[in-house]
């Protein structure tokens, strides 16, 4: 109950009250001891990789605090008491249990072989933030960017570890002070108090909007000269009073089969609504930074899934062949380049996850509708999907059946309710121009 009562003093939303940054602040960090009432104050660090402990000492017994896994948002989730040879999972744990014994199998040398334990040195000593790449953009924008968002530059120095899916961590945030070169600790295996190191971790409740407008400034910086084109003809087309409509693809994983049919029936509704044909841009999966067309992803190369892509491309240009509509393709752009072309959007039609995150969380308040399996469904709106600010609707699950059973299994849109789909969709979606 008191570890309870700890982790609720703490603003989740906000980096700089939660407990990382009071942490931080105070230059070390306080929680309440295990073996009594009171609180342990420790600045003592283990860290191998990115499983990372802090040491709390009271009298000749020690304990291994662990913050959980970065999906969790690195809360403080675990205490490995070490003389009693006991895991204790604090309340409201969101990493399983396994992940705990594989964390301890990494720091505990340190706890053991150890003695006497590092003094601890000069309250002057630098700290570092240690920001953890995270291979889907999504959570490196939630869980690391939103904190970075909330921190004065200059305050310590900053280590990145991992993938930066964007770009170079130190273009996107020159005002900070960038550790460069050999991070001994981790090279030499386990680090024992050599600096008071913190995992930099939230997750808000929305992103905030001064990190959704350097995320595109800096995504428009590194366009290459086909994605400028396209961005100069989807702002010369919205000049003319025309509205952009972006479709994402989807061909692994939770795709979607029928989407050509249902997208061909939409547009062929707005043509008889007498509406006007938007510019449709259909967007696939994204190439990070650091990522090649020999890059693995749902077991195929990049390449192969670009193919496959481009095959479904054709497909949705077929399908809308009869109605002439002007069609572009912005497969096999950069994640750089498909969210900046997305500042010229006026609505969306996307599966539901990470291709919608590059509209959903990055743009200001562009309308969608998100598409999923059962499994996912929600229905109604999607308030995960708006981070960025607009939540998109949910396209009801009448209109398509599963193909598979689970949360990331393949579905289709039905071919007897293609028309109805049409109906929902040119009846519920306002466009960005319109609202």
């Amino acid at each position: 109950m008191r570890w309870q009562e700890w982790r609720q003093r703490f603003d989740r939303g906000d980096w700089a009250c939660s407990w990382q940054g009071e942490a931080w602040r105070a230059g070390e960090l306080a929680f309440p001891s295990p073996w009594g009432d009171g609180e342990l104050v420790t600045q003592l660090g283990v860290r191998r990789g990115l499983v990372f402990g802090y040491v709390l000492q009271e009298g000749n017994r020690r304990a291994l605090l662990l913050p959980g896994w970065l999906g969790g948002g690195h809360e403080l989730e675990a205490v490995y008491l070490l003389r009693e040879q006991v895991l204790l999972l604090l309340p409201a744990s969101l990493a399983p249990s396994r992940w705990f014994l594989l964390a301890l199998a990494e720091l505990l040398p340190a706890l053991v072989t150890t003695s006497p334990w590092p003094e601890l040195l000069s309250p002057q000593r630098e700290r570092r933030l240690i920001l953890e790449g995270h291979p889907n953009f999504a959570h490196q924008i939630l869980n690391v960017l939103s904190a970075l968002e909330a921190l004065p530059p200059g305050e310590g120095a900053l280590r990145w570890v991992g993938q930066a899916p964007f770009g170079p961590m130190a273009e996107l945030y020159p005002e900070h002070r960038w550790l460069e070169g050999e991070d001994h600790g981790a090279e030499r295996g386990l680090a024992v108090g050599q600096s008071f190191e913190l995992p930099l971790s939230q997750r808000p409740d929305r992103i905030p909007r001064g990190l959704r407008e350097r995320i595109r400034g800096f995504c428009e910086g590194r366009m290459g000269d086909g994605a400028r084109a396209l961005l100069s003809e989807m702002g010369s087309w919205r000049a003319q009073d025309g509205r952009v409509l972006w479709v994402s693809l989807k061909t692994r994983g939770a795709w979607a089969g029928g989407l050509p049919g249902l997208v061909a029936a939409w547009m062929g509704l707005l043509l008889q609504r007498g509406e006007g044909l938007p510019l449709l841009v259909l967007d696939g999966f994204s190439m990070q930074a650091g990522d090649s067309l020999e890059s693995c992803f749902y077991g195929c190369s990049l390449a192969e899934l670009l193919v496959e892509e481009r095959q479904q491309a054709a497909q949705i240009r077929a399908a809308l062949e009869e109605i002439a509509m002007p069609v572009r393709e912005a497969i096999g752009f950069t994640l750089a380049e498909s969210i900046a072309l997305g500042q010229a959007v006026d609505a969306y039609l996307c599966h539901q996850g990470t291709v919608q995150h590059k509209l959903g969380w990055c743009q200001q308040e562009v309308p969608g509708v998100v598409h999923s399996g059962s499994w996912r469904s929600r229905e109604g709106s999607h308030p995960w999907g708006g981070l960025g600010g607009a939540e998109p609707l949910w396209l009801p699950s009448e209109f398509s059946e599963d193909l598979e059973e689970g949360p990331r299994a393949a579905y289709r849109f039905r071919s007897d309710r293609l028309a109805d789909g049409a109906h929902w969709l040119a009846d519920k979606l306002i466009w960005r121009k319109d609202g």
